[in-house]
Order: structure tokens, then C-alpha cells, then sequence
């Protein structure tokens, strides 16, 4: 696999492109927000699911399983949702694409593997580090939850969706080596002195570029600008590399199936009742299943 995890992240190191092309996601766990309003503010907690690799158990895998074998797996409880939470410990910058069910979590168009600018499908590392929703073709926004498997009643390990609604896809796609380079001799320039590979280069490349993008904010269109999702791209769609992407999987699955899948046994849910109304969070009676 291209991903390995790395305390908690499930990490990608992009040398053929450059040696700082490195970056991760990991998966926090976090309260589930209801639909519509009021917009509540995101709960979350400091703690991360560690994702294991579906092959570890490929012997025991249905066929429908076996068509994900090289994807990752986190179990959520029904109270749970996950963020998102990405890292790019050289801020090499790189494009981040989210879908789920194949659908785009930005735009909530199909996701075709291309990056789009009008309405901007993908955030931008170092300058945005979450996704914590993802939007529909209606441009409703729900919460990355593990939906109830295909066919829950069926003996043994329940088949995964046929829609892929418990599937989220990450593809990174890294800056061009030599537009990266070109960028570092224009700071240089600016700054009268070359910087590149010194410590100071990664806190100003990142300033830098993190202004140039809410200051472009305003003139961004569509509808995950609208809802403030994401930050705008500052550079030109041309400088992503798009033939040296690298994409990892991730099935998100309730704890009867994880077990039925791992053969391991997790302790009662994260977030109960309490936690909720502390958080002035509303509360279903749903979230108090297990499975």
C-alpha cells in the first residue's frame, strides 16, 4: 500500500515528486450535528480512530468485502460522526479530494477524479486542515456517519452498501516538483535572500499563501463557498500534479460488523446522552444503539 499509518495518520510520502511531498489524514471522533437549523458548532473530542487494513483479514472477506481488501476500516458507534483532520508537516502543498459514495463532499457532483474551481470540489493543504461534512446533489450537509450495512439481517458478516455511502475516498494530489521550486525562488527573490530549506521558509510560504486566499475569497462561487466549507485555492489548478496522486479508502462500519470482520470486542460508545446535553447537542434515541 502507498499509505502507511503513522500516529494515527494514515500517511503518504510523495519522493518522486519531492522529498518535503508528505501528508496524512486521521479520523476524529466527534458528535453527530442534526440537519438544518440552528447550525451547531462541532463537538470534538481528542480522541482518533486507528484505522486497520482490510486485508489483515482478506481470509474471512465476502466477495463484496474482497473488492475493498486494499481499503482501510474505522468502526463509529450510531452517536458518533468523524472530522477529517489532515497534516502536512513540510506545508508542501497539496490538493485534497473527499468523496463518499463517489460522491464529490464538496460539490456533491459525482466525483469524476478531476479537481474543479467553479464550484471548488477539494481543499488545499497547508492553507485548510479539516472536512467535517459533506454535501448531497441537493446541497444538503451530513455528518460522516456509519450507515446501517447493506443487509444487516444476513448471517455472518453483513455485505457493505452497494451505494458506497460508507466509504470515504481521500486522493492527495501533490504540487508539481517544479512549480513548487519556482514559488520558492519567488519568495526568494521578494525577500532579497535565499530561504528555501531554511526555517523560517515554511511559516512565511504558508502566511503568504494562506492571505492570497481569503483575500480572494469573495470572488469564489458555488455552493461549498456559500456554506463556508472551504478556503479557495491561491494558486492555479495547472501547478497540481495530477498524474502522481495517491488516494487511500476508508469503510466506515458499526460495531456488530466490525467484530464480525476483526473479531475484536470495543468498549461502550464515546458520546452518551450527557455529553450531548452538555454540549447542548440534540439527542435521538437511535444513538443509544450499539450495533
Amino acid at each position: 500500500m502507498s499509505f502507511i499509518l503513522d500516529n494515527e495518520y494514515l500517511s503518504v510520502r510523495l519522493d518522486d515528486v519531492h522529498p518535503q511531498a508528505v501528508a496524512g489524514v486521521r479520523f476524529q471522533r466527534a458528535l453527530r450535528l442534526p440537519k438544518g437549523t440552528p447550525p451547531y458548532e462541532s463537538v470534538r473530542s481528542d480522541a482518533f480512530h486507528t484505522p486497520r487494513p482490510l486485508n489483515d483479514f482478506y481470509d474471512d472477506l465476502g466477495f463484496e468485502w474482497l473488492l475493498r481488501s486494499n481499503q482501510h476500516l474505522i468502526c463509529l458507534f450510531v452517536s458518533e460522526s468523524v472530522t477529517l483532520e489532515f497534516i502536512s508537516p513540510n506545508t508542501y502543498p497539496l490538493a485534497v479530494k473527499v468523496s463518499i459514495g463517489h460522491i464529490d463532499a464538496l460539490s456533491g457532483l459525482p466525483n469524476n477524479g478531476s479537481l474543479n474551481r467553479v464550484p471548488q470540489d477539494y481543499i488545499v493543504l497547508p492553507t485548510q486542515h479539516w472536512i467535517d461534512a459533506w454535501q448531497d446533489e441537493t446541497g444538503a450537509t451530513h455528518d460522516f456517519v456509519a450507515p446501517p450495512p447493506g443487509n444487516p439481517d444476513e448471517k455472518g458478516v453483513p455485505e457493505p452498501r452497494d451505494d458506497d455511502r460508507d466509504c470515504i475516498s481521500v486522493t492527495f494530489f501533490p504540487m508539481k516538483g517544479d512549480v513548487f521550486r519556482r514559488y520558492c525562488d519567488d519568495l526568494d527573490q521578494n525577500a532579497g535572500r535565499q530561504v528555501y530549506g531554511q526555517p523560517d521558509f515554511a511559516e512565511r510560504f504558508t502566511e503568504t499563501h494562506m492571505m492570497r486566499g481569503r483575500l480572494n475569497y469573495d470572488m469564489q462561487k458555488g455552493p461549498a463557498w456559500d456554506t463556508g466549507m472551504v478556503f479557495p485555492d491561491p494558486f492555479d489548478v495547472g501547478d497540481w500534479d495530477m498524474e502522481k496522486a495517491k488516494s487511500v479508502s476508508v469503510s466506515m462500519v458499526r460495531p456488530k460488523v466490525w467484530a464480525a470482520l476483526t473479531g475484536d470486542t470495543l468498549d461502550g460508545p464515546l458520546f452518551k446522552r450527557s455529553i450531548y446535553e452538555d454540549a447542548g447537542v440534540p439527542w435521538f434515541d437511535e444513538y443509544a444503539e450499539t450495533g
